[in-house]
């Protein structure tokens, strides 16, 4: 972990307690990096808040200003989604309609200013049968399809957007993806969750018990470490979620499917690097036989500092999650990884379906992907050196995922 790293993680706990951190930073460089990192992490408004009053930015108001500027812009944002979304929920409970709330806004409740701690969607599950219902629901409250052409037929993931508000909505079938065969069987833990309610401005709003969205947190993180990592707030989510319901968790069951998926070791890091931050918390006398101090969380928390708040930094990065991925399903098919490298390129039809639409009615034409595939990645990559980065990343993660036990 680098000086600047370090800086950013000490301001990050400062806002996490709703406390000044008095930045000391001297030169203009090093001052770009640190709202950079902010940046990647998505916790500008909160990092913002912390460390506004420091000597180094009241004498240098101009090269703060952008970032101040964006911060309000973003928490003004989150101010305007947040209460538009509580109208959609009322709207929807009046139609009959009782989705769950997962992430977002229970998170947001769980934080000293539920705006500064944005959310870019409001994730809500729904059951399969009532897709239909939702969606007629959605368009005639005023929102729109985000992608026209998804088909509401065969799609396990419904998003929505309100033009006016900005307010985006991901209506979920399943918690998990269910097509990924490299976490797709995820979703076999959350076949018996039970429903509760948090209050939220006055609004009684149902998510899911306590256990359940622990691990749900978890998974969602490890989800997003097999592809190209995760961010510093998932961590914060994660642990100051678990303080606030410590007493409720059922933490036997946590560690019981945690070591079922291959992750215990991952889960241990993660709370290890969350402890680290925020020592005083009301969890750790439940988890005391994890052992979580013989773990080394060195290598995820500097993996989690690189990949920005969902592992998409950069491109390379982003690129790199194909061999992460195919490590993962191949090493649940039994098969050999010195394939991953070729098959994480050449992607087989169901893959590709996405982002090429033709592979839908002329499935044939799969190798027309491929070229389409590989050109794409090439005309992205500056040069060839982008390329060598983006494969040496993805094994180096691969790498990581056998430290962590995830795979062999």
């Amino acid at each position: 972990m680098n000086p600047v790293q370090q800086l950013f993680l000490e301001a990050y706990v400062a806002s996490l307690k709703n406390i000044h951190y008095e930045l000391k930073i001297r030169d203009y460089s090093t001052f770009v990096e640190f709202f950079r990192l902010a940046s990647i992490q998505e916790v500008l408004p909160m990092i913002c808040n912390s460390v506004f009053e420091s000597s180094c930015i009241k004498n240098n108001p101009k090269a703060f200003s952008s970032y101040k500027e964006l911060a309000i812009q973003k928490v003004s944002s989150q101010i305007v989604r947040t209460s538009q979304f509580l109208d959609l929920y009322s709207y929807l409970e009046k139609r009959g309609l009782h989705p769950i709330i997962v992430k977002g806004l229970a998170l947001r409740n769980i934080y000293p200013k539920s705006n500064f701690r944005t959310s870019c969607d409001e994730d809500i599950l729904i059951q399969p049968e009532e897709k239909y219902l939702y969606h007629e629901a959605l368009l005639e409250y005023g929102m729109s399809q985000l992608d026209s052409k998804e088909d509401i037929d065969t799609s396990f993931e419904m998003s929505y957007i309100q033009e006016s508000t900005g307010l985006y909505i991901e209506a979920h079938q399943y918690l998990i993806p269910p097509e990924s065969k490299a976490y797709g069987d995820l979703n076999k833990y959350f076949k018996d969750i039970n429903i509760e309610y948090i209050e939220y401005n006055g609004h009684l709003i149902r998510t899911l018990d306590v256990t359940s969205h622990v691990f749900f947190l978890i998974c969602h993180s490890f989800k997003h470490f097999l592809h190209s990592g995760f961010g510093i707030r998932q961590i914060s989510d994660l642990v100051i979620f678990s303080s606030k319901y410590a007493d409720c968790i059922d933490w036997g069951r946590i560690e019981a499917q945690s070591k079922d998926m291959n992750a215990f070791d991952f889960v241990r890091a993660m709370y290890k690097i969350g402890t680290n931050l925020l020592p005083e918390n009301n969890y750790l006398t439940y988890i005391k036989d994890w052992d979580i101090e013989s773990i080394d969380d060195s290598s995820l928390l500097l993996d989690v500092l690189e990949s920005g708040v969902h592992g998409a930094s950069d491109i390379t990065r982003l690129h790199s999650s194909n061999i992460t991925l195919n490590a993962v399903s191949s090493s649940k098919e039994q098969k050999k990884k010195k394939n991953s490298v070729f098959s994480s390129v050449f992607l087989p039809v169901n893959s590709l379906k996405g982002k090429y639409t033709y592979l839908e009615s002329y499935p044939f034409l799969l190798p027309v992907a491929w070229i389409q595939r590989v050109s794409t990645y090439l005309k992205e990559q500056k040069n060839s050196k982008e390329v060598v980065r983006s494969l040496k990343l993805g094994n180096e993660r691969v790498a990581l995922l056998k430290q962590y036990k995830i795979i062999k």
